[in-house]
């Protein structure tokens, strides 16, 4: 890891340690405001524009936006899925996946196989975990 990747880390630690609030009507929540300054205080960032990096339900407009590839793998508006958010997922109720979605997520989707399978996979680590 690059010393400014370190440097980083130590830097935003301490911010979510003692300054993540969760004050929206001041534009603060929890992480996020304190990431918008990253470019600012470190030469060595790079912000990557991809559509399947950071995807979460607050990104998703519609479960059409994703599609599979021609192995099956999750894709976000026509790129490959590599990190998603599952904040507030229930694994009981994998049709949920963001309240703005309306109706629930179609299980015969691209969407709605892959959050079926991760509910899958959520289920079957807490039962091994017991």
């Amino acid at each position: 890891l690059h010393p400014d990747g370190i440097r980083f880390l130590d830097w935003w630690l301490e911010r979510v340690t003692h300054y993540a609030y969760n004050v929206r009507e001041q534009g603060l929540f929890t992480d996020q405001k304190w990431l918008d300054l990253v470019p600012s205080f470190f030469r060595n960032v790079h912000i990557r524009r991809v559509a399947g990096l950071n995807v979460g339900f607050w990104r998703v407009c519609s479960e059409h936006d994703f599609t599979e590839d021609s192995l099956g793998r999750l894709q976000f508006c026509g790129e490959p899925v590599t990190l998603m958010h599952m904040s507030r997922f229930k694994p009981g109720k994998p049709y949920l996946f963001a309240s703005h979605l309306t109706p629930t997520v179609i299980q015969d989707s691209a969407l709605g196989r892959f959050l079926r399978r991760y509910a899958n996979e959520l289920l079957e680590h807490q039962r091994i975990q017991q």
